[in-house]
């Protein structure tokens, strides 16, 4: 099967990341495509919806902030210094993805009504000049493929999170949509290519009375050794924190 890959772009901010996401990989470098980390994709609705449009560039901004850095506290401290008050004015280019392309339109519903993915690309210089004034970097260059080891038990079934089996969807697509937003590669334990990663996110997700999730986390690389927990949470909410929280400790290791 063929690795599934973010969306790619080329340009100053572009490196080579490969993902093992809802497909394995026979190696860890079976895919390298461009990332561009200057850029984020949103969903909008409508293609020619200028509306639309300028609401997705201002969601996209700190997205992409948040994908160059790996630190979502940047965003909020360039939002505090009024550096990201004009988004449209950064964009240096944007493309759209039907996201229903194929199924056929029904006679209520028009292309203005329906969903697209909307990637924006942002200005690499300017950026870097907004990251400097708040003092943050950008985190370039290789990054790290990481297996994530996950234990679920929900109340009925203890499993390994794998990709090649039925149980665990809803946690595969958290962390397709987490890895996705921060470019950051992640292979499951029956990934070819997890035997080649050299991070590695252990968790264990027990399901509360409540119906929401504690989760204990641990972070194995060289040089790291991390332990965090995310309590009454959703499970979308602790896999994307536990992936934001790794990145964050990578970029800065």
């Amino acid at each position: 099967m063929e690795p599934h890959t973010i969306f790619t772009g080329i340009g100053q901010g572009a490196i080579a990341v490969s993902l093992c996401l809802l497909g394995g990989c026979e190696r860890a470098d079976a895919f390298d495509a461009p990332v561009d980390l200057y850029a984020a994709t949103v969903i909008v609705t409508g293609r020619d919806n200028l509306s639309e449009r300028e609401r997705g560039i201002r969601e996209a901004l700190p997205k992409a902030l948040t994908r160059l850095t790996a630190d979502a506290d940047v965003a909020e401290a360039a939002r505090q210094k009024g550096l990201i008050d004009e988004p449209g004015a950064l964009v240096t280019g944007f493309d759209y993805l039907d996201r229903k392309e194929g199924i056929q339109i029904s006679d209520e519903q028009g292309t203005r009504e329906r969903s697209f993915e909307l990637a924006v690309h942002f200005n690499p210089a300017r950026i870097d000049e907004i990251l400097a004034k708040v003092g943050a970097a950008a985190w370039k260059g290789q990054r790290p493929l990481v297996v994530f080891n996950l234990q679920i038990d929900n109340g009925v079934n203890q499993f390994t999170l794998m990709r090649k089996a039925e149980s665990g969807y809803g946690q595969r697509l958290a962390i397709d949509d987490a890895a996705q937003a921060l470019a950051l590669p992640v292979a499951l334990p029956d990934d070819a290519a997890a035997a080649a990663a050299k991070v590695v996110v252990s968790g264990e997700m027990v399901m509360t009375p409540s119906g929401h999730w504690d989760t204990t986390w641990h972070v194995k690389a060289a040089g790291v050794d991390e332990q965090f927990a995310f309590g009454e949470t959703t499970f979308d909410v602790s896999i994307g924190g536990a992936l934001r929280r790794t990145a964050k400790t990578l970029a800065n290791h």
